[in-house]
């Protein structure tokens, strides 16, 4: 796995978990059903050290278009809580990344949205580099907005 940098989706696999949620819901999954598949897919059944980007993450990209499984943002909330999250890091680095945690947090203790609809990762990648936008029907909701630092 990489990681570039300190925000939410600097890494391989949050990036990863983004795009197969987003194509899950797509392609007509409930956000418990797409988030069942990725845990096994990641084997992040419990919260552990290894499991510290994919939680946050998928709670990240889960709340922006309300598509919320049960219990991921508390899971996710658990590992912004843990003084582990922060040790993993540099020094010069945990500063940056308990920014990010904390707007995450400040974010998922907000009421989801009620569900929109979620377009394929493939598509929405292709008209991001091609238009540099984000959606071609953007909307308040859209999973197509989550943008997290």
């Amino acid at each position: 796995m990489g990681t570039w940098g300190t925000g939410i989706f600097d890494n391989d696999d949050a990036g990863d978990v983004r795009e197969e949620f987003r194509d899950l819901i797509a392609a007509g999954k409930s956000a418990d059903e797409a988030t069942a598949g990725l845990v096994e897919s990641y084997g992040a059944a419990d919260v552990d050290l290894e499991d510290h980007n994919f939680w946050p993450a998928l709670a990240a990209t889960q709340h922006s278009p309300g598509h919320v499984g049960t219990g991921v943002i508390e899971r996710a909330i658990t590992i912004i809580d843990d003084p582990a999250e922060l040790e993993r890091w540099d020094p010069s680095d945990a500063r940056r990344r308990r920014a990010a945690l904390k707007k995450l947090r400040s974010r998922l203790q907000m009421k989801p949205r009620s569900p929109s609809g979620c377009e394929p990762a493939a598509a929405w990648t292709r008209r991001w580099r091609r238009a540099s936008t984000s959606c071609s029907t953007p909307a308040p909701g859209c999973c197509c907005f989550v943008s997290w630092a």
